[in-house]
């Protein structure tokens, strides 16, 4: 008896997201067997939180002398750790988990430009200007490009919009006008 329970539990432990198993028998009852499961949450609705999620972020798309550069740095690490928590549980394919893990490396590439150790340019609640501000607002465009570029490619792939000033942030078409004014 123990013999074909284990073999149960190892057999239900093969499926992906198995909260947990239970198997109950005495030596005169049959065994019974109960597998309790989670199916994942869909690619297309995990796509759609991270957009509603980015649409709230000012440091991706607000005037750059509006930005308190120690701010930017506490929502970048935000937006990294809440890459992070969706990305738990996926495999390491190609598609959305690819994208999201591309977000994240675009917000450790922008930090480890802004906060590198005695060289970093962030102080209190801002920066001198001159070249540490240069290299600020640089690292924040290359940021918002980079995001700006896997939110089209979501948006592309799973048919999805954005609302607000996220889109500020979204590559034009091809042959759009980009002029100003």
């Amino acid at each position: 008896m123990a013999n074909w329970i284990e073999n149960a539990k190892r057999f239900v432990s093969n499926f992906t997201h198995v909260n947990s198993i239970t198997v109950t028998a005495s030596p005169t009852d049959v065994p019974q067997v109960s597998v309790e499961w989670s199916l994942p949450k869909p690619e297309n609705e995990i796509a759609q939180d991270v957009i509603s999620f980015l649409e709230d972020k000012r440091v991706l798309y607000n005037d750059y002398e509006l930005e308190v550069p120690s701010h930017c740095a506490e929502s970048v690490i935000h937006i990294r750790e809440y890459l992070t928590q969706q990305l738990q549980g996926m495999p390491n394919t190609l598609g959305l988990p690819a994208q999201l893990r591309m977000m994240r490396g675009a917000c450790r590439t922008f930090l480890n430009k802004v906060q590198t150790g005695r060289h970093s340019i962030i102080w209190e609640n801002g920066f001198e200007g001159g070249p540490e501000s240069w290299t600020f607002c640089t690292a924040l465009g290359e940021l918002r490009s980079l995001i700006g570029v896997y939110v089209a490619l979501l948006m592309a792939e799973y048919d999805l919009g954005v609302e607000g000033d996220l889109a500020k942030i979204l590559p034009l078409h091809p042959g759009e006008d980009n002029t100003i004014g």
